[in-house]
């Protein structure tokens, strides 16, 4: 009995990817809590094997697994059920390479039953046509987009900066109206003065009157 049938990677092909690139891969099972893990040697040459990734997930769905591990290297999924067997089923061989070049995203087709749908390309060459066609996964926990973090404003808002401003220019109306007040003033001042200093003037040049005195016979 079938315990696991392997969307992606197509257990009929070898495929190459490249360092940093992302495998969306998919499975249709019949375990109702697997352990999905992803096992590579430690070079291309070696035979030995370690477990580069592990997460619990669900009976059907996938999971974007980035390739970032360094070195080129042999690798393969397993889908575990560790409540019934230790034992798992293998997903295709595929090999990382380490060479230039923008990371890529590689899935197969949008599957609508168990049946395979995935073509068998022999080298990443012929997979450019399915680069864009992912699969999402029908677990929450292990969808890989996150929603958008709220955006955090930099310095004052708009309503900060126009009351600023506006404080701004009232604070100048104001001192503009004090001197203008303290200048009026001094000029009356100055004014009051003049006069005052013209009317001490006046008196001081002004002759007293002559009054004559008349004699009576």
């Amino acid at each position: 009995m079938i315990d696991i049938t392997w969307l992606y990677p197509d257990p009929r092909s070898n495929p190459s990817f490249n360092y940093l690139d992302t495998l969306n891969v998919s499975w249709y099972s019949t375990w109702p809590a697997p352990d999905l893990e992803l096992w590579c040697s430690n070079n291309i040459t070696s035979d030995q094997y370690a477990s580069f990734y592990s997460r619990h997930t669900t009976s059907n769905g996938s999971a974007l697994v980035p390739l970032n591990y360094g070195r080129s290297r042999r690798c393969h999924f397993e889908m575990k059920q560790k409540s019934f067997s230790p034992s798992g089923n293998n997903s295709g061989g595929f090999v990382i390479e380490v060479q230039s070049g923008s990371p890529v995203t590689w899935g197969a087709s949008t599957p609508t039953s168990a049946t395979l749908t995935t073509s068998s390309p022999s080298s990443r060459s012929t997979w450019g046509n399915l680069a864009t066609s992912t699969l999402e996964s029908s677990d929450p926990a292990s969808a890989s987009s996150s929603p958008p973090a709220p955006s955090v404003a930099n310095g004052l808002s708009t309503g900060a900066r126009a009351g600023i401003g506006t404080g701004i220019a009232i604070g100048v109306c104001l001192l503009l109206l004090g001197c203008l007040f303290v200048l009026r003033a001094k000029k009356r001042k100055v004014k009051a003065a003049a006069l005052r200093e013209a009317e001490v003037n006046r008196l001081q040049n002004e002759e007293p009157p002559v009054h004559e005195l008349s004699t009576t016979q």
